[in-house]
């Protein structure tokens, strides 16, 4: 059994620079949750992708929403968002926390996040707001 070593800067795969599916990867995991938007030269940067590349792949992105322009800038398209959703697994522990964040709520009136640990970060799943008078 082979172990292939993950960089974590891009979290992929040394190997997955031949891909398109690997530059896509890359192009995408660019952006970090603090990015409002990021410029060409800095995903090239990030990514480690060939700019003709980034700029090729970047425009296809943009058309499928995956991506959008801000600007100069690019920035995570809503589409990302919307596919996100379909995870089934996310939909089952929304629904399962759900009753205990209403608890939770109505006991402290503060507001509740729900998030889950992957591996360095956190990924937030949901939130609820007090109504405040």
């Amino acid at each position: 059994m082979t172990v292939v070593p993950i960089d974590h800067a891009t979290r992929a795969c040394p190997d997955s620079m031949n891909s398109v599916l690997g530059k896509v990867r890359s192009i995408l995991e660019a952006f970090t949750a603090d990015d409002d938007s990021l410029s060409l030269a800095d995903v090239v940067r990030r990514s480690g992708v060939a700019k003709a590349t980034v700029h090729r792949l970047s425009q296809e992105l943009v058309a499928w929403g995956l991506l959008e322009r801000a600007g100069c800038n690019y920035r995570l398209g809503l589409r990302l968002f919307e596919i996100g959703q379909r995870v089934h697994r996310q939909r089952i522990l929304r629904e399962v926390a759900q009753p205990y964040m209403e608890d939770l709520l109505l006991a402290t009136r503060e507001t509740i996040h729900f998030a889950i640990h992957d591996g360095l970060d956190v990924v937030y799943l949901e939130k609820i707001l007090p109504h405040r008078g």
